[in-house]
């Protein structure tokens, strides 16, 4: 791991929180001389994240504390812009951007299509609506930066080629490793379910529970 000389990007990397970024120096230099605007991406299909969301939310909260955006966390919805497209048009301008060969070739779906799982089309379609995201946010935001867990990856890297291609925007990624146990599962589970953050859907005891009763190997 490089010597990094902004704040935020040092402290990542001493408290382990780094898995890949996909410029080091480039990256390194903006948050040196930059407010940099980041964000990451929640499914808010359930009332509460998980334990697995804390590494991603910690990172957040670095960025504040070094001084760059979110100061004041702004949280926005993608059904703002996505319910407005014209299938078509996004089509003939954003789809055209992507090549099938290279969508077949990233781990979500190649895994997938090795194991003759079913993958359906709207899941086909996701990595090309998080692309669109991620050029939407740095239109609207000012977004240079997206932060993730490590299998996310290809998604991110989609929306750095896109905004490229679409804005002639240098736009970055910055992964984190998974939250997993010993074995290589990921961690945020419990016997009973998911390990909500939201003490209305598990209770401050059987969240510190969960962590007492991980084995020390994780």
């Amino acid at each position: 791991m490089p010597a990094f000389k902004s704040d935020f990007l040092r402290t990542m990397s001493e408290r382990g929180f780094i898995h890949q970024t996909s410029d080091d120096a480039g990256l390194d230099n903006i948050f040196a001389k930059e407010t940099v605007t980041a964000y990451i991406g929640f499914d808010a299909t359930a009332k509460s994240l998980h334990a697995g969301s804390l590494i991603q939310i910690m990172m957040l909260h670095w960025l504040q504390q070094t001084g760059h955006r979110p100061n004041d966390a702004i949280m926005v919805n993608n059904a703002d812009w996505l319910m407005e497209i014209n299938y078509v048009n996004f089509l003939r301008d954003v789809g055209r951007h992507f090549s099938v060969n290279r969508m077949l070739a990233f781990d979500s779906v190649k895994l997938r299509l090795d194991r003759e799982q079913s993958l359906s089309f709207l899941e086909f379609n996701y990595m090309i609506l998080q692309a669109y995201d991620f050029v939407e946010l740095y239109k609207r935001l000012g977004c240079r930066l997206q932060m993730g867990g490590s299998d996310q990856w290809g998604n991110i890297i989609n929306g750095i080629d896109l905004g490229r291609r679409m804005e002639d925007a240098q736009l970055y990624a910055l992964t984190t490793p998974l939250l997993t146990t010993s074995s290589g599962a990921k961690m945020g589970k419990s016997a009973s379910g998911a390990v909500w953050l939201d003490a209305e859907m598990l209770s401050p005891y059987e969240f510190w529970q969960y962590w007492r009763n991980t084995e020390d190997a994780d």
